[in-house]
């Protein structure tokens, strides 16, 4: 069996409003369409190929590149404050 090669790609040029993107990943290539059906007039969808990956140009200002937020230790104490208060506003919310 072959191995499957999973291709996400996101490339564009200094100064264009709109960049290209190219999803394999199930999960991006239905995102991808999701956002097309939403916003029509800034997702142009160019083709889906027979392997199921999908191009598209998308506004640049779309593409983010970050690192994963950095979580904090909490002590017991704060774990059980913290715990109080969306107790608290569950019922509030009832």
């Amino acid at each position: 069996m072959a191995d499957v090669v999973i291709d996400n790609c996101m490339e564009w040029l200094t100064g264009d409003k709109v960049g290209a993107v190219t999803f394999s990943q199930k999960r991006w290539v239905n995102k991808l369409f999701k956002y097309a059906e939403e916003y029509p007039e800034d997702v142009e969808i160019i083709s889906q190929n027979s392997d199921g990956s999908v191009y598209a140009f998308v506004p640049i200002s779309w593409f983010k590149f970050s690192p994963p937020r950095k979580g904090r230790e909490m002590t017991e104490e704060e774990k059980a404050a913290a715990a109080e208060r969306l107790r608290k506003a569950r019922e509030n919310k009832k």
